[in-house]
């Protein structure tokens, strides 16, 4: 399951951070004095969490620019015969990365799950970046027609080397991003005002996330009883908010709000069809040569598309009250 995909999602929350989220001790303050700070320590909070997903959802994910290059450079290059093509990585992807994280951790406020593997990336990203200007012109110009690939050659090891050091980079890059946006999910629930709509709502993102990393968990065991449970149990969490969400809408609004609503359930739903269908064996029973059309495979992309779903209804924000 692509772990890009959902960190598009994670921008559902911010918006709920209440009060207690800030940096600093204001206590000395007046109360209205206190309450300005308050709110501009979470704008720029906000502001910079949001830079720092733009960052991460610009641009590719280097382990796939790697594994496309492995697959078919190396070998040509080791045969000793002259190239017909040659590719390494995009200048510009590494330009924007690179703007992207420097503006995101130059917005004063601490925020150290995500300011030092940012850090990390830009040093990984800075090696790469001579080696790749080289690589680039060389690659564009077709001076491996000329050369008949020697300074591909050459050059490789240390472009590899590069290459990894970024995508380690980047993979703490991603996992401080989820770290904070456990932080920012569970805040939006604890801070919301309890046995509202707006409470059941921040309710919905919390279960639905944990929903999600218990599914991928699912899908990635086979669907293993073990991990069904696990799955199960989280996703009857989300139905419980759901339903409170929607008895809350309906006593202001009586024909509920069906745009929000549908998606909701849609996630709910198929989540529950895969678990039948593991629990009856469908993820067993398909052989190797099926596997691309396997009922897995296309249980585990419908899920993750009924996630984007409904964060993007959240997000639309279409009957919030």
């Amino acid at each position: 399951m692509d772990l890009r995909r959902t960190l598009a999602a994670t921008l559902v929350c911010t918006g709920l951070l209440l009060s207690g989220c800030g940096n600093g001790d204001n206590t000395a303050k007046p109360a209205g004095e206190k309450q300005q700070q308050q709110t501009r320590q979470q704008q720029t909070e906000i502001e910079k969490y949001n830079a720092y997903v733009d960052a991460a959802n610009t641009g590719p994910a280097f382990s796939d620019v790697l594994q496309t290059y492995e697959k078919y450079i190396p070998a040509q290059l080791a045969s000793g015969k002259p190239l017909d093509d040659y590719y390494s990585v995009s200048d510009t992807a590494i330009s924007r990365q690179l703007t992207l994280l420097n503006k995101a951790m130059a917005i004063p406020y601490d925020m150290p799950e995500l300011d030092a593997p940012a850090k990390a990336m830009v040093k990984a990203l800075s090696d790469l970046q001579p080696i790749q200007a080289q690589l680039g012109p060389y690659a564009d110009s077709k001076g491996y027609l000329a050369d008949g690939g020697q300074k591909a050659r050459e050059m490789q090891p240390a472009f590899i080397d590069a290459m990894h050091a970024v995508i380690a980079a980047q993979e703490q890059f991603y996992d401080g991003l989820r770290k904070r946006d456990e932080i920012n999910t569970q805040a939006a629930f604890d801070n919301a005002e309890k046995d509202t709509a707006e409470y059941y709502r921040a309710g919905i993102v919390l279960t639905a996330k944990k929903a999600m990393r218990s599914g991928r968990d699912f899908f990635n065991a086979q669907g293993s009883e073990a991990s069904a449970k696990a799955f199960e149990q989280d996703i009857n969490a989300a139905a419980d908010m759901v339903q409170k969400w929607d008895a809350k809408v309906r006593a202001k609004q009586p024909q509920g709000c069906d745009s929000a609503l549908s998606p909701m359930n849609q996630f709910i739903g198929d989540a529950r069809s895969s678990i039948q269908h593991a629990r009856r064996g469908d993820y067993k029973n398909a052989s190797p040569a099926g596997a691309y059309f396997s009922t897995q495979k296309r249980d585990a992309e419908g899920f993750q598309q009924d996630y984007a779903n409904l964060i993007n209804a959240l997000n639309r924000d279409d009957c919030r009250f």
